[in-house]
């Protein structure tokens, strides 16, 4: 296999600036290689752990399980073993299958045709880094105006292609998802349908984001747009609540709305996180990317680390937190802990983000994802990462998470009373979330069981927060 190139830019300054060269060589090793005006200018770099000060280039072997670093991976949309749930995956697969038939060739393994991938749809994401062939291709990209499409009124173009591969979930022929148009969609990582998104709450009316580097201005909120997903009947209204939950829990979170129309199916819109008040995205990445980095690669996947770990590195000096650091390990205990209560078992490394660069410091993002997973039989486990030495990857909460939660809350170097607040508020979230459950238009079947097993869960807290709080 030839080397693999590409060039990464960002957005970070506001202006477009080339920030390295990528280069995966023949044994599938990527080589970052940073410009000397991104060094000069101490420019964001892939990761907020590279220190452009000290490090110009940075190699990543290939593994199965990370051909390419997080924070490059996840610009490309993802492939769910269980299904092809993502919108923007089918549309990139379909222009690569086109582009593999011109040519009569086919990529000669799986790292060659996710390389493609991102090539194909690596830009215009979420946060501020951008993927391409080439720098005329960037150059083109940033000069070419933004356009949208209206995700429920649009008759024949990419709206309504979208809406017919949301509703298929499958592989769709080239031209119903608009050509070229359709190519410079941006990605958005998880499972669930999701699009990039203008909203305007006065209309309700969704315009997606079709990609163009040069923003025209748009009236309505810049905004992730959730769809509901076949087998997934009452998420949204779920996920609503969990953010309602997280809010009343003292966590931050962002302005959340819920559509239902008539012919589509229900949708949450969630306000980015990434976009500061001026309009201009900011950097973030996922605790997943930051770790994997901080480990050299040692943490492996989103589920692997457990809450212990990220808490460590929050208090860690190297790590260039904004503010207090005992602040960043209140809000990680609470948002812990509130998933445990509200049965959002999913809160892996890819569902916690930060916010900033290394030159200003990071933070922890809002919540964002909150979704009560539990109540779907697949998805029952406590929790995706571990908690003072309990693999929680079950069904049923161990007797010993209370002192599990313990141990978690000394990990987070807290005082007394922040520990007893957080039990508090959170417990108190938690009981007006599944009373809320109770009250709501879920089918019986998933609140019973989410109902069940995040009780389960709550004695357990209950008996923790007495011990501790």
């Amino acid at each position: 296999m030839a080397d693999l190139t590409a060039v990464l830019w960002t957005r970070a300054t506001g202006a477009p600036r080339r920030l390295a060269t990528l280069v995966v060589n023949e044994a599938g090793a990527l080589s970052v290689t940073y410009d000397g005006g991104a060094i000069k200018d101490r420019l964001p770099g892939l990761s907020a752990m590279h220190d452009l000060a000290i490090r110009r280039d940075v190699v990543y072997p290939a593994t199965y399980a990370n051909l390419l670093p997080p924070a490059l991976a996840e610009l490309a949309p993802p492939h769910h073993p269980a299904g092809r749930l993502n919108p923007q995956r089918v549309i990139v697969e379909a222009l690569a299958e086109r582009v593999y038939a011109a040519r009569a060739w086919k990529p000669a393994n799986r790292q060659q045709r996710e390389w493609d991938l991102l090539l194909i749809g690596g830009r215009g994401g979420i946060g501020v880094l951008d993927v391409f062939s080439s720098d005329e291709r960037a150059e083109r990209w940033y000069a070419t105006p933004s356009s949208a499409s209206d995700l429920l009124l649009d008759r024949d173009g990419v709206g309504a292609a979208f809406r017919s591969i949301v509703a298929s979930s499958a592989m769709v022929p080239i031209e119903m998802v608009g050509g070229g148009r359709a190519a410079a969609m941006p990605s958005v990582g998880g499972v669930m349908p999701k699009a990039l998104a203008r909203f305007d709450p006065g209309t309700g009316r969704v315009f997606l984001d079709l990609g163009g580097g040069a923003v025209v201005e748009r009236p309505g909120v810049p905004a992730v747009v959730k769809i509901e997903a076949t087998g997934y009947r009452g998420i949204v209204e779920l996920e609503a609540l969990a953010y309602q939950a997280a809010a009343a829990a003292g966590l931050r979170t962002p302005r959340v709305w819920t559509l239902d129309p008539p012919e589509f199916r229900p949708m949450l819109v969630v306000e980015r996180l990434d976009m500061g008040a001026n309009g201009a995205a900011m950097p973030l990445e996922t605790l997943f990317s930051v770790l994997f980095e901080a480990s050299g690669g040692r943490v492996a996947s989103a589920d692997q680390a457990p809450y212990e770990m990220v808490a460590a590195a929050l208090l860690n000096p190297n790590v260039p937190v904004a503010g207090e650091r005992a602040k960043a390990t209140e809000t990680l205990f609470r948002q812990v802990l509130l998933s445990l209560l509200i049965g959002n078992g999913d809160l892996h490394l890819r569902n916690m983000a930060v916010l900033g660069t290394r030159r200003d410091g990071l933070e922890l993002s809002p919540v964002y994802d909150p979704a009560p997973m539990r109540a779907w039989d697949e998805h029952d486990i406590v929790s995706a990462c571990n908690l003072g030495g309990l693999d929680l990857d079950r069904a049923t909460a161990p007797p010993q998470l209370d002192a599990a939660l313990g141990h978690f809350a000394r990990s987070c170097a807290l005082s007394k009373t922040a520990v007893a607040d957080a039990f508090e508020q959170c417990l108190a979230a938690g009981a007006r979330f599944l009373e809320a459950v109770k009250e709501s238009r879920v089918e019986e079947r998933r609140k019973a069981s989410l109902l069940r097993r995040a009780g389960q869960v709550r004695a357990i807290v209950e008996k923790a927060a007495a011990l501790h709080g």
